[in-house]
């Protein structure tokens, strides 16, 4: 693997299961179901994520360009938005358990901007179309992430409002 794409691997690899393993530990750490929902989606996104960046990383590993590697996974990277349920209303003395479940956000998104930062500058210095499509695909995961981390932000943030006032 002499190429650079290799170095982008390992490193996106890194950020992805540093991720993962916040992701795995919030959602056990969840206060609130919503909460846990959420961090659970989110794990089991970013599983399939490291899933194929190893799963590219290995084949290159065998001698695999990475444009051949990278089309092993191409229609694979489907990103996945969205909660499976409605957020239910928050009642009785919950104000506590929102706020200990923000907290673990304002962290997820803080390793978020990590990930979405690596993913487009690997994009801006990938040339090879497929790595290119590839990293699209990974950058436009990340930013699905990301949107799902701000709207339950802000719904942490109304809930406790609610429950303030």
């Amino acid at each position: 693997m002499k190429t650079g794409g290799g170095n982008i691997l390992s490193k996106a690899l890194e950020y992805e299961r540093k991720a993962l393993d916040f992701y795995c530990d919030a959602q056990t750490q969840c206060e609130s179901q919503l909460g846990e929902k959420m961090f659970s989606l989110l794990t089991r996104d970013k599983l399939r994520m490291v899933t194929k960046l190893a799963e590219i990383h290995s084949a290159m590993c065998q001698g695999m360009s990475l444009e051949k590697a990278c089309a092993l996974t191409e229609d694979d990277i489907v990103p996945q938005t969205g909660l499976d349920c409605d957020p239910a209303p928050i009642t009785g003395n919950a104000a506590s358990a929102i706020r200990h479940d923000a907290d673990y956000l304002d962290d997820a998104l803080s390793k978020q901007k990590g990930c979405l930062d690596y993913f487009e500058g690997a994009l801006r210095r990938a040339k090879d179309p497929r790595a290119r499509s590839f990293l699209r695909q990974a950058l436009e995961d990340e930013q699905g992430h990301r949107v799902l981390l701000l709207d339950l932000r802000s719904h942490c943030e109304q809930a406790v409002e609610n429950l303030e006032h």
